[in-house]
């Protein structure tokens, strides 16, 4: 028989897509279903591990339960309709396929299955070709139009679905919100480990494994998570005892349970429990470490300072000069291995060891910090070591005070100039220099560059006057040539380089024949009314020297008491107007010498000068300094009285 008509084979096409929807609809619904089961069946479990907590085998059985069921499942409801889908282990026939097809399409209702019935006879005898063909033909006219997989609906895909929607939230809300859950599945997954059951409170303990100083105490401190007991109990055992000792305790006021040991002289092991539940068990291990004995320093300053060396007993602290040497040496409990200091600045000194004694030296730098860290023969290191302090002083910069001159001035006729000053260091100086320059001059380009002179001091000593005649005739200045200078000073501070100080810069001027003249007019001028005024005050005293003798005569007590107070204001004027006078001598004198050295002392100038002299001479008279000196006598008469 011919089957090769092309309306057959569209019409078992038909057939086959009908059939592959149908198993398609089966696969959907089957994974639905087989994950539905498996969250159900999972989540079930997970409940039961939660609430039971079920050993290894029952957690075995039951993982493997969850498998066999799920994976049974899964192959009758997923994996077989999957392969029909693919053609393989179709128990239907495209006859029953057709059978199903006319049930549902009235309009062709068994001419379908009659017609492919005839195909599958083998006697082609009973109907031909042409009989076949033309049945084919009809048939596919009729149903060309239908197609066969609309009678697949997937309502039961949505129905499914909502049922596996609501499963799957209720398991993700129960998983988030019970407390415990995670664990379980956790649990059931891995079947094959054992889980202790969690204690209602474990133990958190401080410090746990420590090593101490022998003769150290140590506070042990036992914090609880979880829900605390009102008692726990601490386990302690020595090295020679056989069993622990328990010794109840109870919480502080931050619910911590605390056990101090005083001064523990041996190792122990020890542990905190309380209703059945423990903690890991600790060691304290007590080492005999090496303790600094003794400490001694010899600090010894620079040089310069001339400070002398100093020892110092059980204080590592040091208070020194920048540069100071200071020597240590240092005795141990122990013998040592090895000994260091280190300092705060990652700076280290190794000492050099003899049995238990150390010695060792440093530089003081800078302000600093150290310990001394000891090793003994087997490594131990000495605990909690002191931190001893450093403090560097540094050498201050030196001082210079000009006195005179102190302001800029001109240039004596004998090219000198007095230098007056004060110099002061706290340890000392190398030297002071004068630096001077022509910064003026009508007759060359004055000089960029100061010079140098030194002049000389005594290293020793910190303060020093200095009183210097600087000759300028070298230099060959005209007039109006201008010389600037100051002075430094220089420290002798060796250890950092020596540090200076200098002056401001004053001036000296070389002066004109006319400025010299105007000055000592100017001088005679000024010393003529001062003069004058002088001679007028000594007048007036010279009357009331008078009155105040002559009320003396009196000889009366009284009078003479009263008149005590104008005595001592008749001396007091006395002195100060012979004090003015010496002054006036002296500037006068200096102005006479100026001219002198200037060959400007003229016939008439000196003139002058002897009347000014004549007055001066006229205040300071024998007459008068008796007369002074009675009354000092008398004062002092009553002052006896």
């Amino acid at each position: 028989m011919g089957t090769d008509s092309k309306y057959y084979s569209e019409v078992i096409s038909k057939l086959e897509g009908y059939c592959q929807k149908k198993y398609f609809l089966y696969v959907i619904i089957g994974l639905q279903i087989t994950l539905i089961i498996s969250i159900a069946v999972f989540t079930a479990f997970a409940l039961l591990e939660l609430v039971s907590n079920f050993n290894s085998p029952l957690r075995t059985f039951i993982f493997f339960f969850i498998a066999v069921v799920v994976g049974g499942v899964s192959v009758y409801l997923l994996i077989i309709p999957l392969l029909q889908y693919f053609k393989l282990f179709r128990k239907e026939s495209y006859f029953q396929v057709a059978g199903r097809v006319g049930e549902h399409f009235p309009e062709i209702k068994d001419d379908l299955l009659n017609t492919m019935q005839i195909v599958s006879s083998n006697d082609d005898k009973i109907y031909s070709p042409k009989l076949i063909n033309a049945a084919f033909q009809n048939v596919y006219n009729r149903t060309k139009n239908i197609k066969f997989d609309s009678i697949i609906s997937f309502k039961k895909v949505k129905s499914t679905f909502v049922y596996f929607s609501t499963l799957t939230v209720v398991a993700i809300l129960l998983f988030l919100f019970i407390p415990g859950l995670n664990a379980a599945s956790y649990r059931l997954i891995n079947y094959d480990q054992e889980f202790i059951e969690p204690p209602k409170f474990t133990f958190k303990v401080f410090p746990g494994d420590s090593e101490i100083t022998k003769g150290e105490d140590i506070l042990i401190s036992v914090s609880v998570e979880g829900e605390s007991p009102n008692e726990i109990y601490f386990a302690i055992k020595n090295k020679e005892d056989v069993e622990y000792t328990y010794k109840p305790v109870t919480p502080d006021s931050l619910d911590n349970f605390n056990f101090n040991f005083v001064s523990v002289r041996t190792s122990f092991k020890y542990f905190a429990s309380s209703d059945e539940v423990k903690s890991d068990e600790y060691e304290i291990t007590v080492i005999d470490r090496p303790i600094v004995e003794t400490i001694e320093l010899e600090i010894i300053p620079p040089a310069y300072s001339r400070i002398a060396k100093t020892v110092q007993q059980d204080n590592g602290n040091i208070t020194s000069l920048v540069g100071t040497r200071v020597n240590i040496k240092l005795s141990s409990t122990k013998k040592l291995s090895k000994a260091f200091l280190l300092f705060s600045d990652s700076t280290s000194v190794e000492l050099d060891v003899t049995e238990n004694e150390a010695v060792g030296k440093f530089t003081v730098r800078k302000d600093n910090q150290y310990i001394i860290k000891l090793l003994d023969e087997i490594g131990s290191e000495n605990s909690s070591p002191i931190t001893y302090y450093v403090q560097a002083l540094y050498d201050a910069y030196p001082t210079i005070e000009m006195i005179a001159p102190n302001m800029s001035i001109p240039l004596a006729n004998d090219n000198r100039v007095n230098l007056i000053a004060e110099v002061a260091d706290d340890y000392g100086f190398s030297k002071l220099i004068l630096n001077y320059r022509l910064s003026a001059s009508r007759y060359e380009p004055p000089q960029m560059d100061f010079r140098k002179l030194e002049i000389q001091l005594p290293p020793s000593e910190k303060e020093i006057p200095v009183n210097y005649i600087w000759n300028l005739s070298q230099l060959s200045l005209g007039v109006d040539d201008v010389v600037s200078y100051y002075l430094e000073v220089f420290d002798n501070d060796n250890i950092n380089g020596p540090k200076s100080t200098k002056t401001s810069v004053f001036t000296v001027r070389v002066p004109s024949l006319d400025e010299i003249l105007a000055e000592a007019d100017k001088i005679q001028s000024h010393s003529e009314t001062e003069l004058e005024q002088t001679l007028k005050e000594a007048e007036e005293l010279q009357q009331e020297l008078q009155e105040i003798d002559q009320d003396l005569k009196k000889d009366d007590e009284k009078l003479a008491w009263e008149e005590k107070e104008k005595i001592e204001n008749a001396l007091e004027k006395f002195e100060e107007l012979q004090q003015r006078m010496d002054d006036m001598s002296d500037k006068l004198q200096e102005m006479q010498n100026d001219l002198q050295q200037n060959d400007l002392l003229s016939e008439e100038t000196l003139e002058k000068y002897m009347e000014l002299q004549k007055l001066m001479d006229e205040l300071t008279s024998e007459e008068m300094k008796k007369a002074m000196e009675k009354l000092q006598d008398t004062l002092e008469q009553l002052n006896r009285d």
